[in-house]
């Protein structure tokens, strides 16, 4: 911005939309708890309460082959960690069961 006029119009014009995203977040924040059934709520806080704890677990490659891994997932950010990867669930499409589940 060249002059204190443009600056002030960007600060106010971000100030708004910052807002305006922030009411936004909230009211989705509200129907999202709305939505929720107090089994939902109980099976989240049960998951909540094991998946930052390391759990072994069989990891299969493509061709089948069978790797032991220490599985967690941190709950705030969303990744999975596996030892030597790690995965956010943010870009996950689904979650499968079974080392014959098609790629």
């Amino acid at each position: 911005a060249t002059s204190q006029i443009e600056r002030d119009m960007w600060v106010a014009g971000l100030r708004k939309l910052q807002m305006s995203l922030r009411t936004s977040h909230n009211n989705l924040k509200k129907v999202a708890q709305a939505l929720l059934t107090e089994d939902i709520k109980r099976t989240a806080a049960k998951f909540m309460s094991v998946c930052t704890v390391p759990t072994r677990m069989s990891k299969f490659t493509r061709s089948s082959s069978k790797h032991k891994k220490m599985v967690t997932v941190d709950p705030q950010s969303g990744v999975l960690s596996w030892g030597n990867g790690s995965l956010n669930l943010k870009h996950v499409i689904t979650v499968e069961s079974g080392k014959t589940t098609k790629v």
